[in-house]
């Protein structure tokens, strides 16, 4: 996967981005990783959840959390380029820069309205 700089410069979007709690937890966790698999960011974006303490549930959890990820979550962030999604291998990566830009539109909304 090729690594290119990250195109989200429209406050609107960076909000629509960040307004999702489940978003969020996953671009907390690219950043911390920079890249990992789909299963492996449903396992890690399902812990920051706070897993049910059944194994039952825990595995439905972590199955909805996968299905978002593939389904909602990841195409967005690929389609604003923030990730690169490689959906066949179930790669993903974080782009460079892309944490700094999604929160750029937030920042400067704030600093408007001040």
């Amino acid at each position: 996967m090729s690594k290119t700089r990250p195109t989200v410069r429209n406050q609107e979007v960076a909000h629509r981005i960040l307004a999702n709690p489940r978003r969020r937890r996953l671009l907390t966790t690219l950043t911390e990783r920079g890249q990992d698999t789909v299963e492996g960011l449903a396992e890690a974006v399902a812990r920051r959840e706070c897993l049910p303490d059944d194994a039952e549930d825990r595995r439905r959890a972590r199955r909805d959390v996968h299905v978002s990820l593939v389904h909602v979550h990841l195409p967005m962030l690929a389609d604003h380029g923030l990730v690169e999604y490689d959906r066949g291998e179930g790669d993903v990566v974080l782009l460079e820069g892309a944490e700094s830009l999604a929160f750029e539109g937030v920042i400067e909304l704030a600093v408007g309205e001040a």
